[in-house]
């Protein structure tokens, strides 16, 4: 196990990124490649998982903020930039003092 696979299982991705960017010498480039691209292929199938379930929370109770936080930060992370600004408008609409209770889900 290597100090990016850590930061990966702690979802601290920017530092996983940083040191998944160039393989360690004792390991072929092509495999360093599939390895490095099926980690970023679970993590997207996770974020595409957390958007179900939040998009579900969203169709329960529109009026609660929370579930357009995290559906905004997860659709902004999948790239699916108009759908993160409709729910970040939303949450900013539902709590416009930006209360602090809203937490990033897990991703």
């Amino acid at each position: 196990m290597n100090l990016g696979t850590l930061y990966y299982e702690r979802s601290a991705l920017d530092e996983a990124a940083e040191c998944l960017a160039a393989p360690p010498r004792s390991i072929p480039r092509t495999r360093w490649r599939i390895t490095t691209s099926a980690a970023r292929s679970k993590h997207r199938a996770s974020l595409k998982k957390a958007r179900r379930h939040l998009r579900q929370a969203v169709a329960l109770d529109e009026s609660h903020a929370d579930p357009h936080y995290n559906l905004a930060f997860v659709c902004e992370k999948l790239g699916d930039d108009a759908e993160a600004r409709r729910h970040w408008q939303r949450y900013v609409d539902l709590d416009p003092a930006g209360s602090g209770q809203a937490k990033p889900a897990s991703t």
